[in-house]
């Protein structure tokens, strides 16, 4: 998985997000916990949640 994200350059995300960093943030358990704050996560939030679970 991790392969197939870094060939179309997810794995990389934004600069400058550090990604350990977030997700220890409320921001993060909110999109893993609730269904709904997930539902409504923005494009930006989807990413760096994909980044996470690729690490």
């Amino acid at each position: 998985m991790v392969d197939v994200l870094s060939r179309h350059g997810w794995v990389e995300g934004e600069r400058g997000f550090r990604w350990p960093r977030w997700v220890q943030t409320g921001e993060t358990r909110r999109l893993r916990d609730d269904h709904e704050a997930l539902a409504r996560a923005t494009p930006l939030q989807l990413a760096r949640l994909l980044i996470v679970l690729a690490r």
